[in-house]
């Protein structure tokens, strides 16, 4: 009899840190004004730390080979490590609704926002990849299983209560830019998964070679934070790509499944020869949810545009994607023995499912109670003068299988691709609105309101 082992286990990666709250107030008026690409007038942003990578897996090569012993036996396994969580953003807040932020802010520049708040949730870390082989005389296992990718972090509150004006000259310069958004969830580690027996040095009768991987689950993405305040004043852009009003919470989209890739042989001058292989995709992570986006206007807002896609006024809520199954990239089977009076060949393989879509959270501007009084006017295509809309996260793609058997008496193949994940639901879209809508431009919408 002769034997080796061989067993590996990847390290965690780490957790991002939380990122800090930000509240700030205009004690008096304020004016900004900046001249250069990317130059913004007013940042205030919390980010959370991104999540650290697990460590990489190999479980060395086992190899056993001892002449007319009755049984060799050779085994290798590898155990990825799971990546580190995202770190959370902190709320985000300027002014208040009793002490309202007096702002003229002026930027000239592309990439320079007037005023941008920013909450973000850290990314997920990948969880390992694994590489796992064996090779034994009568009878070799490999087994490897992909580690877990890190959730994302989920992102804080925004608020914003200012009255002012607002003007950007430059390409991508919003006028105003709030944004709560969760990190990604981490890829799930990827497997590799090989093992070989061969009796041919061995005083035996059979050999076996079996081969086994798991892909790891991806990370769910990181909820995202409320959106809400009130607006008034001026705001002014020119530029393609330049919106004027722009409010968005968007959930972090689900990490990818691990894939497997896995093969496994048996020969030599036996009575039986028998190989098999097994994989399992990765499920995908879960989309993050978008929450709510609600704003005030308590006095007359009026937003003017002059560019392609410089929309006045848009306001979203998405839910994050699902991540995507784990794929089996390949699992072969081959079987060969000379004078064998049975051989055999199976292989089995299941995609990963998709991760389910993130819900979308309500978008609303003005109530019933205080209806918004806008002037809106915007030139250039693909340019909305007001656009709302709710959008549930799509599920993420069932993986696919791509695998084969080779044997001399009996040859077996089975595969079943990954099912797709669901879509998020999407919120309730409501606008209690009252002024003028103004576009001169292809596809350009004066109220465009969605829920998908």
């Amino acid at each position: 009899f002769s034997g080796s082992m061989s067993f590996s286990l990847g390290g965690n990666g780490g957790a991002g840190g939380d990122g800090g709250e930000v509240d700030f107030t205009a004690l008096t008026p304020i004016e900004v004004i900046t001249i250069g690409n990317s130059s913004t007038g007013i940042t205030l942003q919390s980010l959370g730390g991104g999540g650290g990578n697990a460590g990489e897996v190999k479980s060395e090569t086992t190899t056993t080979s001892a002449a007319n012993s009755k049984f060799n036996f050779g085994a290798s396994a590898a155990v990825g490590g799971q990546g580190g969580s995202g770190g959370s953003g902190g709320n985000v807040t300027f002014g208040r609704s009793g002490d309202i932020a007096a702002l003229n802010i002026q930027t000239r520049g592309d990439n320079a926002n007037a005023l941008f708040l920013q909450s973000l949730g850290g990314g997920g870390g990948v969880g390992s990849n694994t590489n796992s082989g064996s090779a034994g005389g009568n009878l070799s296992v490999s087994f490897g299983m992909g580690g877990t990718g890190g959730n994302g972090g989920g992102a804080g509150e925004v608020s914003l209560f200012a009255d002012g004006t607002f003007i950007t000259q430059g390409d991508s310069s919003y006028g105003v830019l709030l944004q709560s958004i969760g990190g990604g969830g981490g890829q799930g580690g990827s497997v590799t998964s090989n093992a070989s027996a061969d009796a041919s040095s061995a005083n035996s009768s059979f050999s076996f070679g079996a081969s086994a991987g798991t892909g790891g689950t991806g990370g769910g993405g990181g909820q995202a934070g409320s959106i809400s305040g009130s607006i008034a004043g001026d705001i002014s852009t020119i530029g393609d790509g330049s919106i004027g009003f722009f409010a968005q919470s968007v959930g972090g989209g689900g990490g990818q499944g691990g894939s497997v890739t896995n093969s496994a042989s048996a020969s030599g001058n036996v009575t039986v020869a028998a190989s098999a292989t097994f994989g399992m995709g990765g499920k995908g992570g879960d989309g993050g949810s978008g929450r709510n986006v609600s704003f005030s206007v308590p006095d007359t807002l009026t937003v003017t545009t002059t560019g392609t896609g410089a929309q006045g006024i848009l306001l979203q809520s998405i839910g994050g994607g699902g991540g995507t199954g784990g794929s089996i990239i390949g699992s072969n089977v081959a079987t060969s023995a000379s004078n064998a009076s049975f051989s055999f060949g199976g292989s089995g393989s299941t995609g990963g499912d998709g991760g389910g879509g993130g819900a979308a959270g309500s978008v609303s501007l003005g109530s019933s109670s205080q209806v918004a009084p806008l002037l809106i006017q915007t030139t250039g295509d693909n340019a909305n003068a007001v656009f709302l809309q709710s959008v549930g996260g799509g599920g993420g793609a069932g993986g696919s299988v791509n695998n084969a058997a080779a044997g001399g008496n009996l040859s077996a193949s089975f595969a079943m691709g990954g099912n797709g994940g669901n879509g998020g639901s999407a919120g309730v879209v409501s606008a209690y609105l009252d002024g003028t809508f103004i576009t001169q431009g292809d596809s350009s919408y004066g109220v465009l309101l969605q829920s998908i």
